[in-house]
């Protein structure tokens, strides 16, 4: 069943169109990540869902259930904002009661809801303090215990980890989407963090300028990015456009790559982690005199900038320190680029 239909929404402010023909599902029990830079229109997005924005165009529909000229109060979402949205003056049992009491459920009822949310994020114990008596993280799951009180059928969240450290990010995502499983909760969170995106969505809708360019599984997504933007913006850095001439991919700057086991395109891309290096030698249909221009340790691996000999071309390759070998600016190496690494690429959806 789906929970939530954003159904070719467009939206502008003033003249400057910012939403675009916006197409996404959400099925009950499926956590979809809106993903994208910003600007891109994916809290935009999440405002015209839970009503807070109207929409020029299109539709949303909660259950199949035409919402869109519906006030945000009597949509059945609710929401976990960026800063948490807490009332200051009162206490963590109160403000995961509020949502409850406006919908003036009865005192008993609110009561039991309040104690399981509490209990579901592992807050009990604050139960009694203020916000500002809190670390970032318990203010985070005191937000979520607020949310998931009302039992929405659709729960809205815009980039709720954004303000955690790393490390707390990290344990929090694996807490919202282990709650978001046990729940069986229909979930669209909007974030701008790819490995984010990637490590707790069912599904990933990627957005730019507005527009859905790809939706997809988070393997697929990163996998097999359609478009030149998906590519960039999920770690293909070297994309190269071009056509197939003779049997091989000739790019715009004279570079003969293989063609793509995948198929020709407008681009080919291929991933740091896919360029092969080795010690200098003779060139090959796939193997490219290159020359080291930059180097970058990252821990587990390092990050080589490039220049393809002899037209200069740039490439980025990055190889894990497991490999042992290590080179330095200038040194000469080989780079080479297998046919099932390459990725075709289109320049629009």
């Amino acid at each position: 069943m789906t929970a939530l239909s954003i159904d070719g929404v467009s939206k502008s402010f003033g003249s400057t169109p910012v939403l675009d023909d916006i197409q996404v599902d959400v099925e009950a029990g499926e956590l979809v990540s809106l993903l994208g830079p910003s600007g891109c229109g994916k809290t935009t997005t999440l405002n015209v869902v839970a009503g807070f924005l109207p929409a020029d165009a299109g539709r949303v529909l909660l259950a199949g259930e035409d919402v869109t000229a519906v006030p945000p109060y009597r949509r059945d979402t609710a929401v976990v904002f960026q800063n948490y949205a807490l009332f200051p003056h009162l206490r963590v049992r109160d403000n995961v009661a509020y949502g409850l009491r406006a919908r003036k459920l009865p005192a008993t009822e609110v009561t039991e809801r309040v104690g399981e949310a509490l209990t579901l994020m592992d807050i009990a114990g604050l139960a009694d303090r203020y916000p500002g008596q809190l670390s970032g993280g318990q203010q985070q799951r005191v937000a979520v215990a607020r949310a998931v009180a009302v039992r929405p059928r659709v729960l809205l969240m815009d980039e709720p980890l954004s303000n955690l450290d790393a490390k707390l990010r990290q344990e929090i995502r694996l807490e919202l989407r282990a709650l978001q499983q046990r729940l069986d909760q229909a979930v669209l969170f909007v974030t701008h963090d790819q490995e984010e995106a990637l490590s707790i969505s069912d599904r990933v809708a990627v957005l730019n300028a507005g527009r859905v360019e790809q939706v997809g599984s988070p393997s697929e997504v990163f996998e097999r990015p359609r478009t030149v933007f998906v590519a960039d913006f999920m770690g293909v850095e070297n994309i190269f456009p071009g056509a197939v001439v003779d049997g091989r991919y000739r790019t715009a700057d004279g570079l003969e790559l293989p063609v793509p086991s995948a198929g020709p395109a407008a681009h080919v891309g291929i991933r740091p982690s896919a360029v092969r290096l080795a010690p200098g030698g003779a060139p090959s249909p796939t193997q490219y005199e290159a020359r080291v221009t930059g180097r970058v340790y990252l821990g587990d691996s390092v990050r080589y900038h490039l220049e393809l000999e002899p037209a200069g071309i740039p490439v980025v390759a990055e190889q894990p320190r497991s490999t042992g070998t290590s080179w330095q600016p200038g040194d000469a190496v080989m780079a080479s680029f297998a046919a099932e690494d390459l990725l075709p690429l289109e320049s629009a959806p």
